[in-house]
């Protein structure tokens, strides 16, 4: 469910382009330095572009999709739902779903240190424990700290959706009452996290400043030392979620033997 393509290319162009490391001018500690060329360049508006206009609207568009399928499951009531207000609740998962890939390109700072990415995007999904939990008829008090195997995208994307062994896409006939409060408290909870990772980047982050002015304020005593750093960390997580997808989202369900010749 990767975008493969656009994170490939992406890595390979910023990784073979840049090559960074850290420098060490007295006058501006962060200045890039290219690794092939020698040449140093100044990545401020660069970095600053990225941190703004990149990561933190992508969470924020995460955020706002967030609060819309809240809406969409809060008025799925299982007793009177309508196949109608059943598909805009499912094409709300899959808009709220656009944003969050988009976003693994960049799976570092807070959607790493608060947890947010396996409480949202935990995968695969216990079926066994997620009807244990359903029985409990779970408030959004009990998601919350629940695990992550039974709440987050996957948990709603099944109770929406079904468990895929058919072609047909569920029905509103087949909502239960238990699976309607069950998603609400889902989608509750999961709100609370895009909001959190939200207000990390704009706002906030454990108590400090935002992330985005973190990752854009660097130099002795911040946490990234230079514009090398923070474009170290920008290739790195590009390059961590290419292999993934290469090695486990492709690799994995088409077995080791798959190869560039199978490619087409």
């Amino acid at each position: 469910m990767k975008k493969t393509s656009t994170i490939l290319v992406t890595s390979i162009m910023v990784a073979s382009s840049l090559l960074i490391t850290a420098c060490s001018d007295s006058d501006n500690p962060a200045p890039a330095v290219n690794a092939t060329t020698g040449g140093t360049f100044d990545a401020r508006a660069l970095i600053d572009n990225i941190a703004d206009n990149i990561i933190t609207k992508t969470y924020f568009d995460l955020d706002e999709a967030a609060q819309a399928f809240l809406a969409s499951v809060e008025a799925l009531d299982a007793d009177t739902a309508t196949d109608t207000e059943m598909d805009a609740a499912q094409q709300a998962w899959i808009a709220t779903r656009i944003p969050w890939e988009a976003s693994e390109g960049h799976l570092f700072g807070p959607v790493d240190s608060l947890g947010v990415d396996p409480a949202i995007d935990s995968w695969p999904l216990n079926i066994s424990d997620l009807t244990t939990f359903l029985a409990t008829n779970p408030n959004q008090a009990a998601v919350e700290p629940a695990g992550d195997e039974v709440r987050g995208f996957h948990a709603m994307e099944y109770l929406l959706f079904g468990d895929g062994a058919t072609d047909n896409q569920k029905s509103a006939s087949e909502l239960t009452d238990d699976e309607s409060s069950y998603l609400i408290a889902l989608a509750q909870a999961f709100k609370v996290q895009t909001n959190l990772l939200a207000t990390s980047w704009t706002t906030s982050f454990n108590g400090g400043d935002s992330f985005s002015n973190i990752l854009k304020s660097q130099g002795a005593g911040q946490a990234f030392a230079s514009q090398g750093a923070v474009l170290e960390e920008l290739i790195n997580a590009m390059t961590g979620i290419a292999d993934e997808v290469g090695n486990a989202k492709i690799a994995e369900p088409f077995g080791a033997n798959i190869g560039a010749a199978d490619v087409s």
